[in-house]
């Protein structure tokens, strides 16, 4: 069986779909070692997912250092309507997360 162009593309934008990776959870381990609150970590994941997600694939914490994230999120905030909490929460993931 033949199959057309249009389906074969189709085929594999949802196989690639299904193989997004996805930021890392925090864990009670992170937040210990963090001095935060696990509920703020998963916070800020859950905005940085729904946030950053609208535009591109949200961002891996080890995409940069945990001195760059602030000057990333600086360029990205406005794009992405984040307010005071919305940007301290991401970041505070982010820069945890980059010293799993």
């Amino acid at each position: 069986m033949t199959r057309g162009p249009a389906v074969i593309v189709a085929m594999l934008v949802a196989l690639l779909a299904g193989c997004r990776v996805t930021p890392p959870t925090a864990t009670v381990a992170d937040a210990t070692r963090a001095q935060v609150e696990l509920a703020q970590l998963q916070d800020g994941r859950a905005l940085m997912v729904r946030k950053c997600g609208n535009c591109h694939a949200p961002p891996m914490p080890k995409d940069h250092t945990a001195s760059e994230w602030p000057t990333k999120l600086d360029e990205m905030a406005k794009r992405a309507n984040l307010d005071g909490e919305q940007r301290f929460l991401i970041q505070q993931y982010l820069v945890v997360m980059t010293q799993r």
